[in-house]
């Protein structure tokens, strides 16, 4: 019984402080207001989380575990691990992400400055990045029938914050699936295809 007590405090002052960094940001939310709407003394919040990057850390965790192994499972890809072929299954998998991880993702997108996360997705889109040009690299050594040419270092980050920065600012508009999904879909179709997108 006390275990169950314990969670759902725990519980309580993450609900609470999501809402606090939703509406003031990191930077400028209050432990002491968190404390006041939680109901549970300042002193006592301690007993939970170390402070409140901690308790920031613990909201977003779902998302970043997810975010994480993925840059994980990149560093032992084989190049082949994204194709160009497979872009409408890519597709479908980021839609599913961000609907499932969309108010974390905001969090971390655009209420974490002043937080140990305030770099964490140009971080993030850095490594992709270095994977994307790698794997490029890679592949054009045995197909040099289909690349004339390979894009710099530069224009692959540039792509990559392109993409990922274009959906989260998507996101923080609060558009129905169905408008989110066709915006992503042109930002998708263009890093895919090029003008080739509006051409065909």
């Amino acid at each position: 019984m006390v275990q169950i007590q314990k969670k759902e405090v725990q519980e309580n002052i993450l609900k609470i402080a999501r809402e606090e960094f939703f509406v003031n940001g990191f930077a400028n939310a209050s432990l002491r207001e968190i404390s006041k709407k939680s109901g549970c003394a300042l002193s006592n919040i301690y007993n939970y989380f170390d402070n409140k990057d901690d308790i920031f850390a613990s909201i977003v965790l779902p998302t970043t575990e997810v975010l994480n192994s993925f840059i994980k499972r990149l560093k032992k890809a084989e190049p082949s691990y994204l194709k160009f072929d497979k872009s409408e299954a890519y597709f479908t998998e980021i839609i599913d992400f961000f609907a499932k991880h969309k108010d974390n993702l905001k969090l971390i997108a655009f209420r974490s400055k002043g937080s140990n996360f305030e770099n964490y997705v140009e971080d993030w889109i850095f490594a992709y990045a270095k994977f994307e040009n790698e794997s490029l690299r890679k592949k054009a050594k045995s197909h040099k029938e289909i690349f004339r040419k390979l894009p710099s270092e530069f224009f692959i980050k540039s792509l990559c914050l392109y993409f990922f920065k274009s959906t989260l600012e998507l996101l923080n508009k609060d558009l129905t699936e169905d408008k989110f999904s066709k915006h992503l879909d042109e930002i998708f179709g263009f890093v895919y295809n090029g003008w080739n997108y509006y051409l065909d």
